[in-house]
């Protein structure tokens, strides 16, 4: 995402995200949702932007950031959001999501989105 937009560059970290959200085998002990996001955002960032983020950056720098977060922001729908909300929840969090398997029940769990 450091470079000019593509859809099929973002929909490539989007297939990225969701499989580290969801490998075939249960997290480990000391992995956490937290863990597993930074290793991620490490993973998809270039040598160029790991060095500059050593050396520090500029008040230009941030502002070019919040201007990329926000154009991000922008591609992900709320409805997609929520589904990978939800499956993190239930990776990482299972004590928090609801185990009912039907579509229509009574939730002690409400959307929180």
């Amino acid at each position: 995402f450091y470079s000019e937009w593509s859809e099929y560059s973002l929909v490539g970290c989007k297939e990225r995200l969701l499989e580290q959200l969801q490998p075939t085998k249960p997290p480990g002990k000391k992995e956490t949702l937290e863990s597993m996001l930074a290793s991620f955002i490490l993973s998809q960032r270039g040598m160029a932007t790991r060095m500059a983020e050593v050396f520090g950056g500029s008040e230009q720098d941030q502002a070019a950031m919040a201007m990329r977060i926000a154009d991000v922001v922008a591609r992900f729908p709320e409805v997609e959001l929520e589904a990978y909300a939800t499956i993190a929840i239930r990776r990482y969090h299972p004590e928090l999501a609801c185990a009912a398997l039907q579509e229509e029940h009574t939730c002690d769990f409400k959307p929180m989105l």
